[in-house]
């Protein structure tokens, strides 16, 4: 049991100190932009998963933003984002956080930026997308069957409960 203990934390080591060289590489120089990637489904924490999804951690990226914006050698960051969104904390804190920064944020939605990345992406000061790249969806739709009456007969009808007046196009419940 203690071997597999400590094998865990060595690979567990191991790729966070590989994820930090990719993602925080910066020389001593001034005038720098810090690209911050947010790939993958966005979480306060990283989860373990067999099916190795991609992930961020809400706290890694607070982190970078941290380090960015009391970095004077840093002009501004690039937020590299290709992610269908995460959960509602965790983008929140992104996205505050982002609003907060003293220093030009932009950014750059590659293939996917959409809920909470589309979250992030407008609380910074510029987004660049690509016009086949996929964004926004920010919100939430909430609906319901009603069995009062089935049918006309029958009494089913359709209780709408939308953020915006087009998100429930397409409903079969209409």
């Amino acid at each position: 049991m203690k071997i597999k203990i400590i094998v865990w934390t060595l690979v567990i080591l191991f790729t966070l100190s590989y994820s930090l060289s990719k993602v925080w590489d910066i020389k001593e120089t001034t005038n720098q932009i810090v690209i911050i990637p947010i790939t993958g489904t966005i979480t306060t924490e990283l989860t373990s998963s067999l099916m190795q999804q991609k992930e961020t951690s809400s706290t890694a990226i607070l982190n970078y933003l941290d380090l960015a914006q009391r970095n004077p050698n840093i002009k501004g960051v690039l937020l590299e984002i290709n992610s269908p969104g995460g959960t509602v904390v965790a983008s929140k804190e992104i996205a505050d956080k982002v609003k907060q920064m003293n220093k030009p944020v932009v950014s750059y939605i590659r293939e996917i930026g959409t809920s909470g990345a589309y979250w992030i992406a407008s609380s910074s000061n510029v987004i660049v997308a690509d016009p086949l790249s996929i964004t926004g969806s920010i919100g939430v739709i909430g609906s319901y069957l009603e069995f009062s009456q089935l049918l006309e007969k029958y009494g089913v009808t359709y209780q709408r409960l939308v953020s915006g007046s087009y998100k429930d196009t397409g409903s079969p419940f209409k």
